[in-house]
């Protein structure tokens, strides 16, 4: 049975209210997204008869009796996937704000760059990170940590999967994008919240596969599936989407591309049809392009691909909820804005695979 308008308002506002109760940030890419990095990595690996480096991955990941890690990865694949499996558990609930970097957008037309001492802080309650809590400090730790050859194992399978998994994030832009100055609908002290917190507090319609039926988003709040899509979980449920900015990059423009292009239907095939847009010689160029740089030029580089297409929104439109007679705006996410920016998810996902692939080289070259 169809929610009614009320109805729909009144999620809407518990979604309001239960933000404040969500870590600062979502996970990005989702599943798909990481497994995409973590197999362009390993092609590239593999194009470079990188056997030190796929050695030392197989071995690390290997299960080795007496070495016991909370949900355990036995593959990369697991590995990219693991820093999110293990999130919100008390052992490793110190990483929640690892995953990210808030750099502001651009003020008054100049853009806004990473600086460690405002966008990294060191935390005496996060000592597992001195280099600093964002996901800057965070790969420069665990890089360490892989490198040491010193290192447990335990610690090791640990490092590599953060590093895996932070090298995807690092490349979704809004994992290093905030804009400040945006009003969102939670009350601190009295006064609305100022900051979007990368996407998680602009609430948007998401429709991929037909125009909306008006300008006004009345229609989609009488009729929600005309104005959201919808995608299958890991049970197999389908869910509608989150009407969060941040969950559009995280997954779901990828999710309507693996659905409507037959080329990539799964992750594996996306990460195959991605790389073969590469070329062929492992010596091109081009790679060489894509790997120049560290972590602050990557993160900054990707800050800057959010400035020019993340936030190039259709809205705000003004709506009165029924629920609670408050305004709230929305955004406008249509076809129009996914086929242009899936193009620019690809292009981040091909560069965090192959520069994922340099830093693993790097970390265990050839001997």
């Amino acid at each position: 049975m169809p929610r009614t308008p009320i109805r729909i308002f009144a999620s809407l506002s518990l979604a309001f209210c239960l933000v404040a109760l969500l870590p600062l940030r979502a996970a990005a890419w989702g599943r798909d997204g990481h497994q995409i990095v973590a197999a362009i990595a390993r092609a590239r690996l593999t194009q470079l008869k990188a056997r030190n480096a796929l050695k030392n991955i197989d071995a690390i990941l290997k299960p080795t009796p007496g070495v016991s890690i909370l949900r355990q990865p036995r593959d990369l694949f697991e590995a990219s996937l693991w820093p999110d499996n293990v999130r919100g558990t008390d052992e490793y609930g110190f990483a929640d704000n690892l995953h990210f970097v808030s750099i502001e957008l651009k003020k008054d037309g100049v853009p806004d760059k990473y600086v460690k001492s405002r966008n990294c802080k060191t935390s005496d309650e996060i000592p597992q990170v001195p280099e600093g809590v964002c996901i800057i400090g965070a790969l420069e730790h665990y890089t360490r940590v892989l490198s040491d050859s010193s290192s447990t194992k335990a610690a090791r399978i640990e490092a590599l999967s953060f590093v895996v998994h932070f090298m995807g994030d690092l490349h979704q832009p809004l994992h290093t994008s905030e804009d400040k100055t945006f009003v969102n609908h939670l009350i601190i002290n009295g006064q609305p919240g100022r900051g979007d917190r990368g996407g998680n507090h602009r609430f948007i319609f998401y429709l991929a596969g037909n125009a909306f039926e008006s300008d006004d988003p009345e229609s989609c709040l009488e009729r929600e599936n005309a104005c959201t899509e919808g995608f299958p979980n890991s049970e197999g449920v389908v869910e509608r989407s989150n009407r969060k900015l941040h969950a559009a990059w995280d997954k779901y423009m990828i999710q309507t591309e693996m659905r409507r292009n037959s080329k990539r239907p799964d992750f594996t095939t996306y990460a195959d049809e991605l790389f073969k847009q590469l070329p062929v010689s492992p010596a091109d160029p081009q790679y060489a392009a894509i790997e120049a740089g560290d972590f602050v030029i990557w993160a900054e580089e990707s800050h800057h691909v959010a400035e020019l297409n993340a936030y190039e929104l259709i809205g705000p439109k003004a709506k009165i909820s029924a629920a609670d007679d408050k305004e709230y705006s929305f955004f406008l996410l249509d076809d129009a804005y996914r086929r242009k920016n899936i193009l620019i998810v690809d292009q981040q996902l091909i560069r965090a695979g192959i520069r994922l692939a340099a830093v693993l080289r790097k970390i265990f070259p050839e001997s």
